[in-house]
């Protein structure tokens, strides 16, 4: 037997091995990580969840926000939000870890206005809604006095304040992104975990999922309470699409009951059906974020994502209702 032709067998052998390892292991059942009814995935009809209340309809993460998706409108089903905690230690909603960028003018230079250095009663005297930029491109809230920004639901919002208004106010669930890191991340869950415990809360457990891009607190959820739903953000979602991609998914059994995606990562499409078959195996949710182009949401709609997060959630029922009309 010549050389050639032992290396040629060696070699099919080897292709054969490996095409047979991967055979059995996509054959492997996948094990579910949420048993029975996981409510963060899509019956028939993708989820439309409102990213920070709706960004390109009101001024993100206000109560003037809040009130349109929920109160006002039916298309999100999904709201969510951002919170960190004041000088005082009260959970308000915000984006940022500080107020500047939403409730400074554009054109005005001061130093950082960061949440945790300033009391609630602090955070209330700045207008929210004063950069907001309407599409018919104006500013609607932008000249105001502080009082009238108040009654317009644009100054700062705690997160009992949200609980209390919308709780039963109709069928919606709900994203708590934890944004600090570290221990006030954990603090921040034991915080969240005690309150959604709480009587006057419990309408909440059952739609509330907590996500954050700090992986530790996430897995520290996953680890200590198991009554709660969690979801990482950012490059957590790796060793799943990883694996998924490999074709090793078996070996990795995400603790997480969704799966946070953006519609590509580092130049990778994650818009893609196996990501979301695997997950479907798994009863994990396939959540997409921030999905504000019409083409994108169109084609995660067709591959069956669970959840799409849009600033524009009004654009996003049209062409949902668009393609069932079509179907």
């Amino acid at each position: 037997m010549t050389k050639k032709r032992k290396a040629l067998i060696i070699t099919s052998s080897i292709f054969a091995f490996i095409l047979t390892f991967f055979m059995v292991i996509n054959m492997i059942p996948k094990k579910a990580v949420v048993e029975g009814v996981n409510p963060f995935k899509k019956n028939d009809v993708t989820l439309i969840s409102a990213h920070r209340g709706g960004a390109f309809l009101n001024p993100e993460n206000t109560e003037k926000a809040f009130d349109h998706v929920i109160l006002e409108t039916t298309y999100a089903d999904i709201i969510e939000i951002d919170i960190h905690k004041t000088k005082d230690n009260v959970y308000v909603i915000n984006h940022d870890d500080t107020i500047n960028r939403t409730g400074i003018l554009e054109e005005k230079e001061e130093d950082p206005i960061y949440i945790k250095e300033h009391t609630l009663e602090e955070l209330r005297e700045y207008n929210l809604g004063i950069n907001f930029l309407s599409r018919d491109n104006l500013y609607p809230y932008r000249n105001l006095s502080l009082q009238e920004a108040e009654n317009d639901g644009l100054t700062i919002m705690t997160l009992t304040g949200f609980l209390n208004k919308y709780k039963g106010k109709r069928e919606f669930k709900l994203f708590i992104e934890i944004k600090e890191t570290g221990e006030e991340a954990i603090k921040t869950a034991d915080y969240l975990h005690a309150l959604l415990n709480q009587e006057e809360n419990k309408w909440y457990q059952n739609r509330t999922m907590i996500i954050s891009f700090d992986d530790p607190v996430i897995k520290y959820i996953a680890d200590t309470y198991h009554d709660m739903y969690v979801s990482p953000l950012g490059y957590n979602i790796v060793p799943y699409v990883g694996t998924a991609v490999l074709g090793v998914s078996s070996f990795y059994l995400p603790p997480y009951h969704g799966i946070q995606m953006q519609y590509s990562f580092s130049g990778i499409n994650l818009a893609r059906k196996d990501l979301i078959d695997i997950a479907n195996q798994r009863n994990i949710s396939t959540i997409y974020w921030t999905i504000n182009d019409q083409k994108q949401m169109e084609n995660l709609v067709r591959l069956g994502a669970d959840v799409i997060t849009t600033n524009a959630p009004d654009v996003l029922k049209e062409v949902i209702d668009k393609l069932n009309k079509s179907n």
